[in-house]
């Protein structure tokens, strides 16, 4: 298995995807009451979220394709 700069960004972008649908899922009157200006900033938004997860998933299958990510 060859981890390269690609995959490992991937991955972490990956999980940072997951974590932002969850919070904007399930979360997201946490988020807004308990992180002070940053959900003034940075709204948790399900339209928003599920883009973010549908750019990951087709980089990933793009990344799959070439053979960079190591499944």
């Amino acid at each position: 298995m060859n981890f390269n700069l690609e995959a490992t960004l991937w991955y972490l972008f990956f999980v940072d995807c997951i974590g932002a649908n969850l919070t904007a899922w399930f979360f997201k009157d946490w988020y807004e009451k308990n992180l002070g200006n940053i959900p003034k900033h940075f709204p948790a938004t399900k339209g928003w979220c599920l883009v973010y997860l549908g750019l990951m998933l087709w980089l990933g299958w793009a990344l799959l394709r070439q053979e960079t990510l190591p499944w």
